[in-house]
Parts: structure tokens; sequence; C-alpha cells
């Protein structure tokens, strides 16, 4: 498998994703709505970092983990 030279990232708040485990994530606001939907017109890969904060709203560098992982998005489902 060859990874993309630049991966959008998304930040897990709840629990950390690991390698080779298919889970489903719920994905709310729309910056990270918007993302996801940018990934799967691409190539559906997506970095996914857990946040050290989950209190703090803003995306700031230190309130990401400094290791993270990438996945392949394979369906994505909306809800009301």
């Amino acid at each position: 498998m060859v990874l993309p030279p630049k991966l959008s990232i998304l930040p897990i708040r709840t629990r950390p994703v690991f390698p080779g485990i298919l889970m489903p994530l719920v994905i709310g606001g729309d910056k990270y709505i918007k993302t996801v939907e940018d990934v799967l017109e691409k190539d559906g890969f997506i970095g996914m970092i857990l946040v050290k904060n989950s209190d703090q709203t803003e995306d700031k560098a230190d309130n990401f983990y400094a290791i993270g992982t990438v996945g392949k998005i394979l369906k994505k489902i909306n809800l009301p």
C-alpha cells in the first residue's frame, strides 16, 4: 500500500484508533465533515490523531499526541 504524500488530519476526541481495526467513527462539525468528504473524493486515506484535552475546542498542535494512525475511509453514512 502506498500512502499519499499529504494527509488530511482528523482529531479524535474519544478513544485512540489503532491500525488494523475496523471501527465506526461519528464525525460532527462542518469542518470535519467537509474534510471527510474531500478525502473520499481522493483516495480515502486520512490521518487520525487523539487529542490530549477534549474540552479544548481549537485544533492546536500542542493538544495532539505525537503519534497517530493512518486509516482508509471505507463508507460514509449520513445520520440525521
